[in-house]
C-alpha cells in the first residue's frame, strides 16, 4: 500500500513523500514535486509490483549516480554542520566527475573501489 505524505526540503520548499510497502517486495520510495505525480507514481509501481514486473534493478537502470549525489546534496547536507558540508560535499562531487555518469545498476563494488584505487595512486 502507497503512503503519500508531505515533505518540507532543506531549500524550504514542498514535495511529497511517497513509500510503498507491500509484502513479497523491498519498500520502494520516491519524491515529487507534485501530489499528483506522486500518486501516479504510486499507482503504477503498485500495479507493476502486483503482476511481478517491477523490480529495483529496473528503477537502478533510471537514475545515474549523479541524480543520487545531486539529491544528496540538495536534500540532506544543507542540514549538516559547516565544515561537514565543506568536506562532504568536495569529495561528493569528486566521486560525480569521475563516475557520476553510471546508472546506479552498473555501479558495483569492483568499480567503487578501482576508483578508490585510483585515488589512493594519486
Amino acid at each position: 500500500m502507497a503512503h503519500i505524505r508531505p515533505k518540507k526540503r532543506a531549500d524550504g520548499t514542498n514535495g511529497w513523500h511517497v513509500q510503498i510497502r507491500l509484502t513479497g517486495h523491498p519498500p520502494a520510495t520516491e519524491t515529487f514535486d507534485r501530489k499528483t505525480d506522486a500518486k501516479n507514481w504510486a499507482q503504477r509501481v503498485e500495479a507493476d509490483m502486483k503482476a511481478g514486473r517491477y523490480s529495483l534493478t529496473a528503477e537502478s537502470k533510471r537514475h545515474s549516480l549523479a541524480d543520487m549525489i545531486d539529491r544528496y546534496l540538495q536534500d540532506v547536507l544543507p542540514q549538516k554542520k559547516p565544515s561537514t558540508r565543506r568536506s562532504q560535499g568536495g569529495i561528493l562531487r569528486w566521486w560525480k566527475r569521475r563516475i557520476g555518469h553510471l546508472v546506479l545498476a552498473d555501479v558495483t563494488p569492483s568499480v567503487l573501489s578501482d576508483v578508490r584505487d585510483e585515488l589512493l595512486r594519486g
